[in-house]
């Protein structure tokens, strides 16, 4: 019973994690549209600023965020993640 009991708890923190990246995503991509059509207008610190604000509530630390080309960096305690534009997807690379 306990080793099922872990084994969900493995599975269910597992879909929570996913779950926080595919919002990280979510928000990247939407930063990274808006960047695209308001960079001359728009202060990249407001972008840092809310970027990092998503990563640190879904649980991860936050790293970096680069304009150009527009790149997300964000950990955790076992794993680094990267989220960028690659052609016309967006791209999540995990180191860890």
């Amino acid at each position: 019973m306990k080793n099922e009991a872990r084994e969900l708890l493995k599975v269910a923190r597992e879909l929570v994690a996913k779950s926080g990246l595919d919002r990280i995503v979510e928000i990247f991509d939407s930063l990274e549209s808006r960047w695209e059509d308001e960079s001359e207008y728009e202060d990249f610190g407001d972008y840092i600023k809310q970027a990092k604000k998503v990563v640190e509530r879904e649980g991860f630390q936050f790293v970096n965020l680069n304009s150009r080309p527009m790149r997300l960096k964000f950990k955790d305690g076992t794993s680094s993640y990267s989220v960028f534009v690659k052609g016309n997807q967006i791209m999540l690379e995990t180191e860890g």
